[in-house]
């Protein structure tokens, strides 16, 4: 933790910044880590977030993710897994930023345990809250019709990129047409 402290205070000006979280770092240090980014990188604008094979992204520290920073424009949270609640926090928080932009959510397909996770229904709502976003990627995980509905609420999305999709849930693409700024659409079917 100090030295995180004493690097950040050496780059003030830092706009971004990749962090590369080992499966070996407990979830409260990560937590912890992540509640002092913020305070400690105020002009931070993009933060990559790559969790290792096995790691798992906890509620808490998804919260103090969400957190991070009133400016930043882009997030993305790649690899790893995603705990029950995690995704849903990491949301709320980020639906109160107004200048998010780009979000990119893909952890891994299938984890340790043989576990799958991604945003279903629940998240694409917390997500439409996120009013802000012009891109959006992310890894499905029993998402429905109604959770694609939700969607439609991102006046500004013009990139929509979604992996994971189940080919047979028979998705409502009426709702995609309702995204009048979309221009770019990408659905990985499985």
């Amino acid at each position: 933790a100090h030295r995180l402290a004493r690097l950040a205070h050496a780059m003030r000006g830092l706009r971004a910044a990749t962090l590369y979280v080992p499966p070996t770092l407990p979830p409260p240090l990560l937590a912890a880590h992540l509640s002092q980014l913020g305070g400690a990188l105020p002009c931070l604008q993009e933060l990559n977030l790559r969790l290792g094979d096995g790691t798992e992204l906890c509620a808490d520290a998804a919260g103090a993710l969400g957190g991070v920073g009133s400016g930043l424009v882009a997030l993305s949270v790649v690899g790893g897994m995603l705990a029950a609640g995690a995704a849903l926090q990491l949301l709320s928080r980020l639906a109160a930023s107004r200048t998010l932009r780009r979000l990119c959510i893909l952890p891994a397909a299938v984890a340790g345990g043989g576990r799958a996770s991604g945003l279903g229904d629940a998240e694409c709502g917390a997500l439409a809250g996120c009013s802000g976003l012009t891109h959006l990627e992310f890894r499905a995980h029993r998402l429905t019709s109604s959770g694609m509905a939700q969607l439609s609420a991102l006046a500004q999305l013009q990139h929509l990129a979604i992996s994971s999709l189940e080919s047979d849930m028979g998705y409502e693409m009426s709702s995609l047409a309702r995204m009048a700024a979309l221009t770019t659409l990408q659905l990985a079917l499985e």
